[in-house]
């Protein structure tokens, strides 16, 4: 029982609403997007915000559905230890989201040149890049266009924030957050006679 007490406490201290740690299957992803959609509806949000936070935290769950395969890592990681996590809080004006999972080094080098790639561009560049992939729609073998990463940093309009942890020579434990900002309400002015 003091274990369900001190991750109330560090979600309290920390402004976090939503935590998952485990394997994520599709049904898993509905679930856990059907829970936000619950948390944010709680929290009153606009439905833009809304819509941009469930975006993303679609697409975040998507890059782990997708590249963390468990049998592919030689020799086998320990998922007690290794396994995906997905993050969600919030805190003064903004959304935190964050998700991790570990990945064959061999894919570290080249996710590390997307993501810098993708945080180099302007707003603008990302924009058009994303209109002329979905224009041009050509699958990977991992199922996407490359589009999950360059729509997070489109939807939130922010860098990604992104590292390698090395867990052994062969894998690393790959960690992505987002940051979407809530637009503070326009104050009205008060006009004096």
């Amino acid at each position: 029982m003091k274990y369900v007490e001190d991750l109330r406490k560090l979600m309290v201290d920390k402004k976090l609403i939503l935590i998952y740690e485990g394997t994520i299957t599709h049904d898993i992803m509905v679930s856990l997007t059907k829970l936000a959609n619950s948390k944010l509806d709680a929290l009153e949000e606009v439905f833009f915000i809304k819509k941009k936070i469930i975006n993303v935290m679609v697409e975040c769950l998507q890059n782990i559905v997708r590249h963390y395969e468990q049998e592919n890592f030689t020799p086998q990681l320990d998922p007690e230890i290794y396994s995906p996590v997905f993050l969600m809080g919030k805190r003064a004006d903004e959304y935190i989201l964050a998700s991790g999972n570990p990945i064959n080094n061999k894919d570290a080098e080249i996710l590390n040149n997307k993501l810098k790639n993708i945080n180099e561009m302007e707003k603008g560049e990302i924009r058009k890049l994303y209109r002329e992939i979905v224009q041009n729609m050509e699958l990977s073998s991992k199922g996407g266009a490359g589009l999950g990463f360059l729509d997070m940093a489109r939807r939130s309009g922010q860098k990604l924030q992104f590292g390698f942890e090395a867990i052994d020579e062969d894998h690393s434990f790959f960690y992505v957050m987002t940051i979407i900002k809530v637009p503070k309400e326009e104050i009205p002015e008060v006009k004096t006679a």
